[in-house]
């Protein structure tokens, strides 16, 4: 394939990620819906063949069904303690001390840490065949493997935020396909000092 059908290809399988996830997330009436429907991609993604034009929505369905409970306790767990910090810097902000500042400061970076675990944990999730505990504790330790994959996922997490935000169709038709393909190569190199670690 040219340089042009590979873009091409590639744009249509996040497409069919993106309306996979929407379908599926409305099926758990949206919020029960959105961690599973999230895991359901992720775990579809690292499954398919690249070669293959079309993901299997029947596949997709089982993945869903059998990850519903697992993915929501991932994806809630990770969402109160989020909203926990939001609405404790939310107060910090109130005060204007550099000390406070500082504080906020601290508080945004562990938030970013939170989205950052629950990222790693729906990868390994797709992959290993782990407890939520176990899981929680590869995610943490691949957070800090490379300072430079960290700055490339933050880089990723704020494009995609950049590109949807100023083209709001982006959210229903590729965002959260694109997010995916881009995450599973950002956090990869990670990914695989730990797989290699597990198999040492």
């Amino acid at each position: 394939m040219s340089g042009v059908e590979k873009t091409c290809f590639a744009m249509w399988k996040m497409i069919q990620l993106t309306l996979i996830f929407h379908l599926f997330t409305i099926c758990g009436a949206l919020l029960l819906g959105f961690g599973p429907a999230w895991q359901t991609i992720v775990a579809l993604s690292l499954e398919t063949n690249q070669e293959e034009k079309h993901y299997s929505l029947a596949r997709a369905f089982e993945l869903w069904k059998s990850n519903f409970m697992d993915a929501n306790i991932r994806f809630l767990s990770c969402a109160l303690v989020f909203g926990a910090l939001g609405i404790n810097l939310h107060l910090a902000l109130q005060f204007q001390s550099i000390l406070w500042l500082v504080l906020s400061f601290v508080i945004m970076l562990v938030m970013l840490w939170i989205i950052f675990l629950w990222f790693y944990m729906s990868f390994y999730a797709a992959t290993y065949d782990i407890t939520l505990i176990d899981n929680a504790k590869l995610a943490f330790m691949s957070i800090f493997l490379s300072f430079k994959q960290f700055l490339l996922t933050v880089s990723v997490l704020l494009g995609v935020f950049f590109v949807t935000w100023q083209y709001k169709g982006l959210y229903l038709f590729l965002s959260f396909g694109a997010l995916v393909f881009l995450l599973d190569r950002v956090t990869k190199p990670n990914r695989d000092l730990v797989d290699g670690a597990i198999n040492d």
